[in-house]
């Protein structure tokens, strides 16, 4: 029987599709009712949450964005930051239903059922004391990266090369250190709608390195350009930030446009260099490279090899100054570039797309149901799942591991 899931969120667009995946995704593990500002009318979300959870219910789970714990009342916030809200968010609902958010942080607690919470969409870098206690008094398991996909301050050796690195911190790696038993590794994902087949040698364009300029991101690309390798243009950051300054607000055609033009970067590019900044995160890149059909190639983020990245057999690991080589393998070896790019999207596909999380999540929600739910996490190319009882450890998590794996 399928599980009843309340999903309490809102109802809006981001440039980032995450949070739309994800309640796709929970549709593909139960029938999910949801409620919060742009699902449900302003009279029910003025009556509460308890009295919609009357009605509707029973459920087996509650999953809520972290937008919910980190929710705010309009009234609070000035109005540069609601200016930021609608510059980023699209939305068809009065913006006074937002105020409703807070309130509802303030009833989820009283639920009886399992709560869940996603930290996909965090800024993990300059993460606080304050996040964690948002988070942990709204729920009691978390969709978020596992123990071994985070590093700690004193591991990021290129740190100060980032924008960030005066607000990094070890306290999201602690937490998750800490609370292992309650969480479940969740990497982000792709649909099936994201996987393109046009074969390498097919494709317009040698290379492509989209997204923010991390350090390592900005010196494979310094390289590339050396070399002259042919370079997707970055257009969809480009797009959006100049629509947003001509409109004043993000709309659904900018967002839509933007992915568009982002996925088209992808698309038409042999190979696409990415990494997670300092951080070395499991950035949606390391699966939405593969699910496009290029061929990865990559800084290896933290659990590289534990999500199933083998180097040479599905993407290949590389230092941003060796880009080079791999340039003359796409040159040289178009047979052996195209094999690894095929054993990515099969990876992506079998373990990291969107019906893939919806079967790992089912399989916790049911330990979960049972009482017996102990973690999750990945460990050599496979999704496990820790019960009550069965052995575990908690291992400091070390890059130096992570890099020898990747490169094995």
């Amino acid at each position: 029987m399928m599980p009843r899931i309340l999903f309490i969120g809102i109802n809006w667009r981001y440039m980032n599709r995450t949070g739309e995946l994800l309640l796709a995704m929970l549709r593909e593990v139960g029938d999910v009712v949801c409620y919060g500002p742009g699902f449900v009318a302003e009279d029910v979300l003025s009556q509460g949450l308890q009295r919609f959870v009357d009605a509707a219910g029973p459920f087996d789970a509650a999953v809520m964005t972290e937008l919910i714990a980190f929710s705010e009342k309009v009234a609070d916030v000035d109005a540069r930051q609601i200016r930021s809200v609608t510059r980023q968010y699209v939305f068809d609902f009065p913006t006074r239903h937002l105020d409703y958010v807070s309130t509802i942080r303030q009833q989820v607690p009283a639920l009886t059922c399992p709560r869940l919470i996603s930290l996909l969409q965090c800024d993990l870098y300059n993460w606080t004391s304050y996040h964690t206690d948002r988070i942990c008094a709204v729920a009691q398991y978390f969709l978020s990266n596992g123990p071994e996909n985070v590093l700690f301050v004193d591991q990021m050796h290129s740190l100060r090369r980032e924008s960030f690195w005066r607000s990094a911190n070890d306290h999201f790696a602690r937490f998750i250190i800490d609370r292992a038993a309650d969480i479940i590794s969740f990497p982000l994902f792709v649909a099936l709608e994201e996987f393109y087949e046009l074969p390498l040698d097919q494709r317009a364009y040698e290379w492509a390195v989209p997204g923010v300029q991390y350090h390592a991101r900005r010196l494979a690309d310094r390289e590339l350009r050396r070399l002259g390798a042919s370079r997707a243009p970055r257009a969809a950051a480009r797009a959006v930030v100049l629509a947003s300054r001509v409109f004043g607000a993000a709309s659904h055609v900018q967002l839509s446009l933007g992915n568009t033009l982002f996925r088209r970067q992808l698309e038409t590019a042999r190979a696409v260099y990415t990494c997670g900044s300092a951080l070395r995160q499991p950035v949606r890149k390391f699966f939405e490279v593969p699910a496009a059909g290029a061929l990865l190639v990559c800084e290896p983020c933290v659990g590289f090899a534990d999500m199933g990245f083998r180097h040479g057999v599905n993407a290949i690991a590389c230092a941003p100054a060796d880009v080079g080589e791999v340039h003359e393998l796409l040159a040289r070896d178009g047979d052996r570039a195209q094999h690894i790019a095929t054993g990515g999207q099969r990876l992506v596909r079998e373990e990291h797309s969107l019906p893939a999380r919806a079967r790992q999540l089912r399989s916790c929600l049911t330990e979960i149901s049972n009482g017996r739910f102990a973690g999750a996490r990945w460990q050599e190319g496979l999704f496990r799942v820790s019960t009550k009882g069965s052995s575990s450890e908690s291992v400091r998590p070390s890059i130096g591991a992570a890099a020898v794996t990747a490169n094995s």
